[in-house]
């Protein structure tokens, strides 16, 4: 999960009610102003970016159940362009959840979303997932996701719960020449777990995910992880998250311009520890602060291999009264090794410039109304090759952003929803 969206949850579980049943109409319209990296090179060029993205949708909620969909295609146009095409982009999207209590025991949670359209530099970790570091060969791509997850939960009693996750995504470019800068893939995860609830502030988990991974140009991989998760509430408004566990690696198929035979295997250990926290909490004013550690293993949709990964993020969020909203939040990610190592490397044998990613976002918001909202702000993000090789600045995005946005009933959408 993006450090965005862990602020949105945070926020929207302190700030946001029972969603209403009644449509979903708004959208948003951001200008930004900065540099964005040419393809092909380590240079940035200076552009100013339209960001337009509308808003239509419906949800309901009953006294057990609720759900939502929507559409909300974004557009964009940046002037001068910085990719081939010089029409503004488009990225299709369509989204709808549902969460069903189904008798005093059992719950279920599902939700869907599909993308498709252009895909570029700022749209990829948007499309794919928040800590992919790897870049395509292409400035743009005609690409579909689709992705769908569920959890199914079965509380036995006051302290115990047992259930099931579920997730599955699939990649697919749309053009024969969207297959040059990556290839179709598909991955299926399951999770069953336990938890326990052995006193107030202190709760267990046992949790073993089967993760399988398809590239038909590539190879066929599986990741077990069987992990132990503990969270700790020391204080009012505090949580703490450990996680331990080991990923046993495995390759099932392989191609022969890859270095990896069928039957490669690897044990090495995973982890976590997150912290959150609402250091002040003083007459409608707030200060919450979230910071993290992760070592974990991904499947890299765009160099199609299982990707051990190290990450970090840190942030802060005061909210100043029911208006001013400020926050600041950085997240790292860099690659440790992969099963193939030659794909840390570019064509000449140097270290990839896309293999580590800083990101940085400043944003302040202020609430007009509770439909209206107003916001400014700097981010960046930061693309270099792996720690391990030396890690520096090669590939640069920076912009300074001003945007409004308009979504009736605002507090009461599901926070998915209310983003770029």
């Amino acid at each position: 999960m993006s450090a965005t969206a862990v602020f949105s949850l945070l926020l929207a579980s302190q700030l946001s009610p029972q969603i209403p049943t009644g449509p979903i109409v708004g959208g948003s319209y951001q200008l930004r102003a900065g540099v964005l990296p040419v393809e092909g090179s380590s240079q940035s060029q200076a552009t100013v970016m339209n960001l337009l993205v509308p808003v239509l949708g419906y949800q309901r909620a009953e006294r057990r159940h609720r759900w939502s969909a929507a559409y909300r295609p974004r557009l964009s146009y940046s002037s001068p362009p910085v990719t081939t095409l010089e029409r503004p982009l488009i990225l299709h999207r369509l989204h709808f959840s549902l969460a069903s209590q189904l008798n005093r025991r059992l719950n279920l949670e599902t939700d869907f979303s599909f993308q498709a359209g252009d895909l570029d530099y700022t749209t990829i970790n948007l499309v794919l997932m928040p800590q992919q570091t790897t870049l395509p060969s292409l400035d743009v791509l005609q690409w579909f996701h689709g992705r769908g997850s569920g959890q199914f939960t079965y509380r036995s009693s006051r302290q115990i719960m047992l259930g099931v996750r579920v997730e599955a995504n699939y990649n697919l470019p749309l053009n024969e020449e969207s297959q040059e800068g990556v290839a179709r893939s598909a991955t299926f995860d399951l999770a069953p777990f336990l938890s326990f609830q052995e006193t107030r502030r202190n709760a267990s988990r046992v949790e073993l995910n089967l993760r399988y991974a398809w590239f038909p140009e590539q190879g066929i991989y599986g990741i077990a992880e069987p992990e132990l998760v503990h969270d700790y509430l020391p204080m009012n408004d505090a949580k703490l998250e450990l996680k331990v566990g080991a990923a046993f690696v495995r390759v099932f198929d392989s191609y022969e311009f890859t270095a990896m035979q069928p039957g490669d295997q690897e044990i090495s250990p995973i982890g976590s520890i997150r912290w959150t926290q609402k250091l002040w909490n003083q007459r409608k004013k707030s200060l919450f602060f979230a910071a993290a550690a992760v070592l974990r293993w991904s499947f890299d949709p765009i160099l199609a291999l299982p990707l051990q990964q190290a990450g970090s993020r840190i942030g802060m969020a005061l909210t100043l009264g029911p208006a001013w909203t400020l926050a600041t939040w950085s997240s790292f990610t860099t690659a440790l090794k992969s099963k193939d190592a030659q794909a840390l490397l570019d064509p000449n044998g140097d270290p990839r410039n896309d293999q580590a990613l800083l990101q940085i976002n400043s944003p302040i918001s202020y609430a007009f109304s509770r439909e209206w909202q107003g916001s400014f702000g700097l981010r960046a993000t930061l693309r270099g090759p792996a720690v391990y090789y030396g890690y520096s600045a090669a590939l640069i995005e920076l912009w300074g952003f001003l945007g409004i946005r308009y979504l009736f009933d605002g507090p009461k959408v599901p926070a998915a929803l209310n983003s770029y």
